[in-house]
Parts: C-alpha cells; sequence; structure tokens
C-alpha cells in the first residue's frame, strides 16, 4: 500500500515539473512572438521613403533636403538622418511623420563635418514600439555626392537664400541673392543673375542667366577684377596697366603715353636697375620715402638652431621648427626659417605650432606693410586652412571668441590660408574688429536659424557661442612649391568713420581691397604689434594636419612710406608696389 502511494506521488511530481517547464518556456516563448509580431507589425517592409532632393549650403555650413513618402503601408513617428563625411557621422532627428506621397523639406545645421567634406546620407524611420519604446528600421534611402547627379545635387547659388526649396505659393515668397557680382569673361564684364520663382511644385528655385555688364574693347580698356581698367595714359600721369595680347599677368609704368589707341599695352623689356619711361628705360629710382622698422633675413642665425628666438620681443620656439638653407633651392639658396608641422597637428602649441612677436607699445602706428615670402612644401595639404602671420593691436584687454572687441581694446589684420584651386593654398583676410559679428556668414547663419537677422554681437555669441573673426578671401592662389611674397598693408580708420581698410599683394601686386572698415573709436589705439604666427587650426582636430607639412619663410619685413601717412586713401585698381631692394643686414628690435 505505501509502495503504491509513493509511485502516485513520483507521478505527480513529475507531471508539476513538467508544467512548470512548460509555463517557463512559453514565457520566453511568447516574449519572443509578441516581439517579432511587434517587429513585422511596422511595416517596416513596406514603408518606403525616398530622399527626392539635397543642398548643400557652404555659407551656413548646412544641409537642407527634401524627403518624399511613396505608396506602402506603416506609421512611423520620425526620421534619422545620417550626414557622413570620409571618417564621421552626424545625427539628426527628425519628429512627425509624413503622409502617402506628401513630401517635406528640412535644414540642418552641421556641427563636425565642413558641408563641402559631405560624402552622402541616409534616412531611416523611428518607429513608436507597443511598449511605448521607440526603434530605429532599416535605412530606407541613401544620396551620395556626386558632381554628374542631376537633380539630387544643388548648391545654393552664391552662399544663400534661406528660402530656396522650401513650400511657397506666390514668386513674391522666394527672395535671395540677385547677382553674384561682376567678373571677367573675354572682354566683357559680365554677372550671373538669379531669379527666383514659385515652381509648379510650389517650391521656390531659380534660373540663372548670364548678363554682359560693359564690353571693355569697345570702349578702349581691358576687363580687370570685374570692370574695364583704361589702358591710355596721357601727359606725364603714373598708372599701372596690364599688358594684353598674350603677355597678360604683367604689368608696366606708363610716363608718356606708349599704349596704342586701341586700348593694347606695347611692351618695353628693361635691364636690372632700369624702369621703363614711354618707349625707353631709364635708371631706376628708389623709393626715398621708405621707412623700414623692422627687417629679417635669418642670415644672422645658425642653420639647423632655434637662435631665431632671440630676435624678438617674445618667443614660444618650436622645438622642430628651426634655420634652414638648401644651396639646390634656385629660387632661395640663403638662410630661411622652416616651420614644421608633423602629421596629426592643430592648434598653437610648443608641438604643432610656433609663434614670435615684436611690439611697439609707446606708441604704435596708423598704417603699416607687412611683407614676407613664403614657400608651402610641394604637396602641401591645406585641409580646412591655418594661420598665417598679422598685423595687430595689442589688446588692453585680452580678447576671446566669446567677446567683440568694442573699438577701445584690439582689432587684428589678421591672415590664414585655405585650401583653394588645384590643392593651392589660397590667402584669407582674418579681421578681428566691432563689427565683425555683422559679416555675411554671421548674419545668414544666425537668420537661418532664428528667421532674423542678428542686432548686435552678444545676440550672436550667445546663438553660436562665439565669433571669431571676418574670413575674406583672396583671389589669387598661391603655387606649391614656389617662392612667392605676400604683402598686406592695414590702415585703421579715422575714429568715428568707416574708412579703414586692408590690401593683400602677391609679389607686389594687389589683389583684394576690403575697404569700409571701423577698426576703432579711439585714436590711441593703433598697429603696436607684429605676430609672427602659424599653426593648422580652427576649433577641432578635423583641421589636423594628415602628413607632415613645412611652410618656409624669408625675408620679413615691416614698412610704411612717408607719403601716405594719414591719407587714408585705398590703393588704385592694379597698383603694383616697387620692387623692394631688401636691406644688406637684418634690423631687429
Amino acid at each position: 500500500m505505501k509502495r503504491g502511494l509513493s509511485t502516485i506521488v513520483s507521478t505527480l511530481l513529475i507531471l508539476l515539473l513538467v508544467f512548470v517547464a512548460v509555463g517557463i518556456l512559453w514565457v520566453v516563448v511568447r516574449n519572443v512572438v509578441m516581439q517579432g509580431t511587434e517587429q513585422v507589425s511596422l511595416g517596416k517592409f513596406t514603408l518606403d521613403l525616398a530622399i527626392d532632393q539635397v543642398q548643400l549650403n557652404n555659407a551656413t555650413n548646412s544641409v537642407s533636403m527634401k524627403i518624399k513618402r511613396n505608396p506602402g503601408d506603416g506609421e512611423f513617428v520620425g526620421i534619422k538622418v545620417i550626414v557622413f563625411d570620409e571618417d564621421n557621422s552626424e545625427i539628426f532627428t527628425i519628429n512627425g511623420s509624413l503622409k502617402e506621397y506628401e513630401r517635406k523639406s528640412y535644414s540642418f545645421i552641421l556641427q563636425l563635418i565642413d558641408v563641402d567634406n559631405v560624402k552622402k546620407i541616409q534616412i531611416a524611420p523611428v518607429f513608436l514600439l507597443s511598449s511605448g519604446k521607440e526603434a530605429v528600421g532599416d535605412v530606407k534611402d541613401t544620396w551620395e555626392k556626386s558632381e554628374s547627379a542631376s537633380g539630387s545635387y544643388i548648391e545654393i547659388p552664391n552662399g544663400n537664400n534661406s528660402n530656396l526649396g522650401l513650400e511657397c505659393t506666390v514668386d513674391s515668397n522666394c527672395t535671395g541673392i540677385a547677382n553674384s557680382g561682376n567678373y571677367c569673361s573675354g572682354e566683357n564684364v559680365v554677372r550671373n543673375n538669379y531669379d527666383y520663382f514659385c515652381n509648379s511644385l510650389n517650391e521656390c528655385d531659380y534660373n540663372s542667366t548670364t548678363s554682359v555688364v560693359e564690353n571693355c574693347s569697345a570702349t578702349g580698356k581691358i576687363c580687370s577684377g570685374g570692370i574695364c581698367v583704361s589702358l591710355i595714359c596721357s601727359g606725364d600721369s603714373t598708372q599701372s596697366c596690364t599688358i594684353a595680347n598674350g603677355v597678360g599677368g604683367q604689368t608696366r609704368i606708363c610716363t608718356s603715353g606708349v599704349w596704342s589707341s586701341w586700348g593694347t599695352c606695347i611692351l618695353v623689356s628693361c635691364n636690372s636697375g632700369y624702369t621703363p619711361s614711354g618707349n625707353s628705360c631709364v635708371e631706376e629710382q628708389i623709393e626715398d620715402d621708405l621707412v623700414i622698422l623692422y627687417y629679417n633675413n635669418f642670415e644672422q642665425n645658425q642653420v639647423g638652431s632655434s637662435s631665431y628666438k632671440n630676435d624678438w620681443s617674445y618667443c614660444m620656439p618650436n622645438p622642430d621648427a628651426g634655420i634652414y638653407k638648401s644651396s639646390s633651392d634656385s629660387q632661395n639658396p640663403t638662410n630661411v626659417f622652416r616651420a614644421y608641422f608633423p602629421k596629426g597637428s592643430w592648434s598653437l602649441n610648443n608641438e604643432n605650432g610656433f609663434r614670435c612677436h615684436i611690439e611697439y607699445n609707446e606708441n604704435g602706428y596708423d598704417e603699416l606693410y607687412l611683407s614676407y615670402r613664403i614657400k608651402f612644401q610641394s604637396g602641401f595639404d591645406a585641409v580646412k586652412g591655418g594661420k598665417l602671420p598679422r598685423l595687430e593691436s595689442y589688446p588692453s584687454r585680452f580678447y576671446t571668441s566669446l567677446t567683440c572687441p568694442d573699438g577701445t581694446d584690439e582689432f587684428t589684420g589678421g591672415m590664414m590660408f585655405k585650401k583653394g584651386d588645384l590643392n593651392n593654398p589660397i590667402p584669407v583676410f582674418y579681421l578681428t574688429h566691432p563689427d565683425m559679428w555683422n559679416a555675411t556668414w554671421y548674419r545668414e547663419t544666425f537668420y537661418s536659424m532664428t528667421g532674423h537677422y542678428p542686432e548686435d554681437c552678444d545676440e550672436v555669441v550667445d546663438l553660436l557661442g562665439a565669433v571669431y573673426s571676418e574670413s575674406i578671401y583672396w583671389d589669387e592662389t598661391i603655387p606649391r612649391g614656389e617662392w612667392h611674397t605676400i604683402t598686406e598693408r592695414v590702415v585703421p580708420n579715422t575714429p568715428g568713420q568707416y574708412d579703414g581698410f586692408v590690401e593683400g599683394y602677391i609679389d607686389g601686386q594687389l589683389i583684394t581691397q576690403v575697404t569700409n572698415l571701423r577698426f576703432r573709436d579711439v585714436s590711441d589705439l593703433k598697429i603696436n604689434r607684429f605676430n609672427f604666427v602659424g599653426f593648422f587650426g580652427g576649433g577641432d582636430d578635423s583641421w589636423a594636419t594628415v602628413k607632415d607639412e613645412y611652410i618656409y619663410y624669408d625675408n620679413l619685413m615691416i614698412y610704411y612710406y612717408e607719403s601716405e601717412l594719414g591719407e587714408h586713401e585705398p590703393s588704385p585698381v592694379n597698383r603694383v608696389l616697387p620692387e623692394m631692394d631688401y636691406p644688406l643686414e637684418s634690423i631687429l628690435i
């Protein structure tokens, strides 16, 4: 009897264990099944989203795009937009969904990626699970940048039209830049015009046309710098003119009318020490009003040493920078300063950059020229850019990017290099002054984010976190592997007026001129420091060198012409500086 009860109890225990195991298994299977059912019910296989159009705006470093929903079931609550460059990605979230056949426009300001380096963009829907959690679905479409892609890659003309590609009802909803400014095309001054209109899709669009502003040859002139320049000299007036008929790019000084009646220059070649005068050569006259404040040809320094640091009021020596000499350099076989930027370097510190300066604290100057010879090594990669030597006022309070100069504390006639055509570096004015927050880039970026333009510097700093400078590109690049001379002229304004200006020269030829600037509001704020500085960099390591780089400097000189002081007169178009007769020895502080 006891044995029979034991058998029954054992059987019941076994059955109980089986039921418990089945229950546990069912909970696991049910969760898996329910989770799978939840995913399947999302319509992830039938939902169809597509990138319809992409616009890359390098003025605001932003991406604008249209996303279209094609036929297909599925409910979603958002879209993930992933923007890629070669090495990085940024993710943006769009809240909300689209109806079938609906298309909407979206804009994103990139923070980590330079818009010029964007390679592709992907979109993926965001689903709401029954559990209340959100899940990102599969990528539904990928856009890849291609110069030949028709209709999918649009560069906004000349920087910005904030309405371009957005919804509209009438043409007046679409406003923007009317033209690109004048430029030369053959013998004509021409302009690209952009007419904005509301297209059949109720989106802002534009037509581009080219119009002739002036025919230079019809008026006996040539096209230079986007204007017609006269080549006719009369009497004893001194004018520079560009030589046409196959000798373009050279310049000569006319003193007695040697140009032909149809506006072409007659080339007069002279031996060294002589200059053209009419159709003959006369002995070259040395500028007797040239005043040199500082000159450094590095010949007083020993090759391979850091003795250069003794030539300055202050110097932060870079252990890998120093005096260099190459007898095989036919353009410049003398002592030079060689700055070394190892792979991966950016920002200003003892390893990645250099800085030395001299100061004129007692008086300062109302006008100065800074000139130096420079060579970027062959194959030089500018990446996103870096800093070059500059003239500046020594600040009474240290300037930071979280404030703007107020007209009484400091300004800089700064310089940078960026990557230009054929990968050659292009000089850029990097100016700090009280009105830099009102420069085009800051205004348009602020507008794209707020819908209105800023009223003061504090507004821009509060929104963007910083104000660094006003950047103005020159119109000419510096060929790599060659020595060329860069000269900048900085003339602060008369206090209370907007008559300050800067000028940029390459090999003595005026290339770029920026006028109507306000650097100061008090007369005792003057140019009192030459900052010999160089480094790759901006705000992060995306500016870093991709390989070891060298920049060479020679013949650093600061000077002015007595005849120009106090005149506040910008140079005439196509001005050519007198050929520099460098001192035999350095003139140091």
